[in-house]
């Protein structure tokens, strides 16, 4: 599940579940909007089960935009399975570095 909340002072982005390929448009979707109108983001994926790697290429260029506007974004603690399968791939480095 992908959801955008969005605030006066940011945004919360809640992914939930499993972020398979299918959901690709439905989460670029979402960061283009992001996107359109920069704002602080807050990217919440503590109840994500899984995450397609196309998917996780739109959060890290999401990120990449967001802090070339000048504009902060966060990441909350991811659930402890999804961490492990980051960790141990690498990724999880490239994310703290991108």
């Amino acid at each position: 599940m992908i959801e955008l909340k969005t605030g006066k002072k940011g945004y919360q982005f809640v992914l939930q579940g499993e972020l398979r390929f299918e959901q690709l448009t439905d989460l670029l979707t979402a960061a283009q909007q992001i996107e359109a109108q920069p704002k602080p983001t807050t990217i919440d994926w503590s109840n994500l089960q899984s995450l397609h790697y196309a998917c996780l290429q739109v959060l890290i260029a999401l990120g990449k935009s967001l802090e070339a506007s000048g504009q902060r974004i966060t990441f909350k603690e991811p659930s402890p399975d999804l961490y492990d399968r980051l960790n141990r791939y690498g990724i999880w480095q490239t994310l703290l570095e991108s």
